[in-house]
């Protein structure tokens, strides 16, 4: 059986490499158009939205402050989410830092011990959240331009991933009964060497989220000319879903930048605009997925709660909306094409990359 499955997901591979090649050689201009349209993405919105946040996320991590926050948190970790007192501040990081704090902080930890295998596994299903820069700085300031919107987006985002850890949390306690914890001790590092670690760190992930929006933008063009993503509209379509979601959600489901760019030229979609955060897009996923590489996921499971978390987020949304009684309007909302920010983007890109560079000699001749 688990042969069979290995040989029908390389076939799979294998015909979908071919075919991108294929499309590649016969459709330059699309592909140039995807690599230019990622590009104005990641310049116009990710990079000066995300990175400062990232980095201020690592130099938490790297300076060990997230450990005094352990210690002040760790009551709600230990009675609320059954883990660790060490694992609160890699939760409280990845509900701020953005979409792959979470996971590099899980990671941190399950290297160093201080969780076990289960413990990381559970704590990946909650713990990939946009974080307010996405949320509040790229949906609230720039393209829907109401931040008590972007706001309720980010507290349900919140609540849902609260509201999930607590369940797991529960179904663990009752299934093993005691939380593992190491009595492993911190290597603290001095300031200068936080910094300088954090700047690699931060460097080394927004090249990287960069390059995977970039990858899947083509991919995007790819499916749409196979008119994979229009056969999905036209099936949700057919089911009477309403044309915004029929139209975004294939999407929604690749890409979280692209999707909420999209939902946004319809008008001002709390909910919807809640899911597509909430879910992050296989762009995000393949992010976590690269940092995650040495420990066993249950791909599944992680997919089948990241549309649970997905749901439930959208739901609080519209819920606390109707309680605050907030009246938007489904106007149509131009997306800015081009931004102040581009020339400073690709400033801080050169940035990290001679500083990368840089690091990369100095290590080599020492």
């Amino acid at each position: 059986m688990i042969k069979v499955k290995k040989i029908f997901s390389n076939s799979i591979s294998f015909v979908f490499t071919v075919l991108f090649g294929i499309f590649l050689v016969l459709h330059p201009r699309e592909s140039i158009n995807g690599v230019t349209s990622g590009i104005k993405m990641c310049l116009n919105t990710l990079v000066p939205a995300l990175f400062p946040f990232i980095f201020f996320s690592c130099l938490m991590v790297n300076s060990g402050i997230f450990q005094i926050l352990g210690k002040l948190l760790s009551p709600v970790s230990k009675f609320l989410f059954f883990l660790p007192p060490s694992s609160s501040s890699v939760i409280l990081l990845s509900m701020i830092g953005g979409f792959p704090v979470g996971a590099r902080g899980i990671k941190d930890l399950f290297e160093r011990n201080e969780i076990n295998s289960e413990q990381a596994e559970r704590m990946l299903l909650f713990c990939v959240n946009a974080g307010p820069a996405f949320i509040l700085g790229v949906i609230g300031n720039s393209l829907i331009k109401n931040l008590k919107i972007a706001s309720i987006i980010l507290v349900s985002q919140i609540l849902s991933s609260v509201i999930i850890a607590s369940i797991l949390g529960i179904l663990a306690k009752v299934k093993i009964g005691r939380i593992y914890s190491s009595n492993n001790e911190v290597q603290k590092e001095n300031f200068t060497e936080s910094i300088i670690k954090s700047c690699e760190s931060s460097s080394i992930s927004i090249i990287q989220m960069c390059t995977l929006v970039i990858i899947f933008n083509i991919f995007s063009i790819f499916l749409d000319n196979l008119q994979i993503l229009s056969y999905c509209s036209r099936i949700l379509s057919y089911l009477k879903f309403p044309g915004e979601i029929s139209d975004c959600f294939p999407q929604i489901i690749m890409e979280v930048t692209k999707s909420c760019e999209m939902i946004s030229s319809y008008g001002v979609f709390p909910s919807l605009l809640s899911f597509a955060t909430s879910w992050g897009g296989l762009c995000v996923h393949f992010q976590v997925f690269s940092i995650m590489k040495n420990l066993k996921i249950n791909y599944l499971k992680f997919f089948v709660f990241r549309f649970f978390n997905a749901c439930l987020s959208s739901f609080l949304t519209y819920i606390l909306i109707k309680i605050q009684n907030i009246s938007f309007g489904f106007r149509k909302i131009e997306v800015p094409q081009t931004s102040t920010h581009v020339f400073g983007s690709v400033a801080l890109i050169m940035c990290c990359l001679i500083f990368l560079l840089d690091l990369k000699l100095k290590k080599k001749f020492n």
